[in-house]
């Protein structure tokens, strides 16, 4: 059982600090990006310091690819500062920019928003008045049932509705969730925690695990988004006990 003990080393960061982090709306890969950069400083008494993203992987346990995309995102919020090879936490916290949950406007310095806004998602997405009547199209060639009556699904990622395929598979109620709000910004959720081809293999692993005992039962994406870290915990206690990589990620 862990026990960790402050006499065996401690981070000390100012309660001000620690305050205006607490009110960010962050992804989970960009929190880690933040806790592992204030460990390599705050954790050694550095203001920066010089780090990789192999370091920063060791620390967070994620992907080359997760780390790259999460720090950069941090640092156009001027969140995290690179400073040629040095990286540290912007201690400024007034200066961080913010996309809040309800308005897509950029909000920096003591909540003012600015003038200019950030494109709204129906730009980011290419959604057009016609093509939403017609169902979702856009450049990537997503994957899409002509005949779904669409309504503001300019407020979702249009790759959802790839997971949603790749679900109907799994059981064919989902091809009527094309429209739904609920299911589509739980593939929203997924494409941003996870990444959209890695979402789409562990659907394939859901494929051979539904049924299985101590396996969770998913058969839409909600229920994978919920129960994502119940379906990893049970495939690697397949994997122990079965003693094979047979089922992988």
């Amino acid at each position: 059982m862990a026990s960790p003990q402050i006499e065996n080393g401690f981070t000390k960061i100012a309660n001000e600090l620690l305050d205006a982090l607490c009110c960010l709306q962050l992804s989970g890969h960009e929190w880690a990006i933040v806790h592992a950069v204030i460990r390599k400083t705050y954790g050694y008494n550095k203001k920066e310091d010089w780090m990789t993203n192999t370091q920063i992987m060791a620390l967070t346990g994620q992907s080359q690819q997760k780390v790259s995309l999460a720090k950069k995102k941090l640092v156009e919020k001027n969140i995290v500062i690179e400073n040629g090879n040095k990286t540290s936490v912007n201690k400024d916290y007034e200066s961080w920019c913010r996309v809040t949950e309800n308005d897509n406007s950029v909000i920096e310095n003591g909540n003012k928003k600015l003038s200019k806004t950030v494109n709204t998602k129906e730009s980011k997405y290419n959604i057009t008045k016609d093509n939403k009547e017609e169902g979702i199209v856009d450049n990537s060639n997503t994957l899409v049932e002509k005949n779904v009556k669409v309504t503001d699904m300019a407020d979702f990622n249009p790759l959802g509705a790839e997971i949603i395929h790749a679900m109907v598979n799994i059981d064919p109620k989902n091809k009527t969730y094309y429209g739904n709000k609920t299911q589509r910004a739980a593939c929203d959720f997924l494409i941003e925690e996870y990444g959209l081809q890695e979402t789409k293999n562990r659907i394939l692993i859901i494929n051979k695990t539904n049924g299985v005992p101590f396996f969770p039962t998913i058969t839409t994406p909600v229920q994978l988004r919920d129960k994502w870290v119940q379906l990893e915990k049970a495939v690697e206690r397949h994997k122990r006990e079965a003693g094979t990589n047979s089922v992988a990620f």
